[in-house]
């Protein structure tokens, strides 16, 4: 059933018009797809992926994967000379026990626009497990213009055992140009007083700034 799906794709592939390197056959990769799948955790779940992008003559680009309870769950940028959405969402719809979902984005090495990142710091949040900790801790983030890059939670045990504690770790961002009265330290004082209002700890740190300056999409 994957090799007919395979099949089918790469003889669309065939018929589509591509544009050819001077010194190769090699097709330039014309369509981006981001892929989002989600299933049972078993092994192989990556190289089937893996396996029926590169089956189409495509590309694998720039991915997230991790482990959810006892699901699994990933994210990927991937390139295909196929402009049919439909042709690409059959073709995934072959692996086995997973939820897949495609739609075109743009070429990610082509920002229409960049930003340089004025303030970049590490959010970490750690604690006692309450309704709603991770939306009012967000909230005050947006509420200052930042940006969240990545973010990852998990429930952890404490370390004299017999209490359970929520932790949230992430990095965050401010574009410039930056806004007018944005103070870090302030900012910083609304962040202890939301921790201590919860019963948990809430952190900002900077990020060194030679690591700022980098451009964004």
């Amino acid at each position: 059933m994957q090799r007919t799906a395979v099949t089918k794709l790469q003889l669309a592939l065939n018929r589509a018009p591509v544009t050819r390197q001077l010194f190769g056959l090699q097709a330039r990769f014309k369509h981006h797809y981001v892929l989002n799948a989600v299933g049972m955790d078993r092994p192989g779940i990556i190289s089937d992926i893996s396996r029926l992008v590169t089956g189409a003559n495509g590309n694998v680009g720039e991915s997230r994967a991790l482990k959810l309870g006892e699901h699994f769950a990933v994210m990927m940028l991937i390139d295909l000379n196929e402009s049919n959405e439909g042709a690409v969402q059959e073709m995934f719809a072959t692996l086995q026990d997973m939820n897949v979902s495609t739609f075109k984005t743009k070429d990610p090495a082509a920002c229409e626009s960049e930003q340089k990142v004025g303030y970049e710091g590490r959010f970490v949040l750690r604690g006692a497990d309450n309704p709603g900790i991770t939306h009012k801790a967000t909230s005050l983030l947006a509420k200052h213009r930042f940006n969240i890059e990545s973010l990852s939670t998990r429930d952890e045990e404490a370390p004299h055992g017999g209490t359970t504690l929520f932790h949230v770790d992430g990095i965050v961002n401010v574009l410039e140009p930056i806004p007018s009265g944005f103070d870090i330290n302030a900012i910083r004082q609304e962040l202890e007083e939301l921790g201590e209002s919860m019963n948990c700890d809430i952190v900002l740190t900077d990020i060194d700034d030679d690591e700022l300056g980098y451009t964004v999409c």
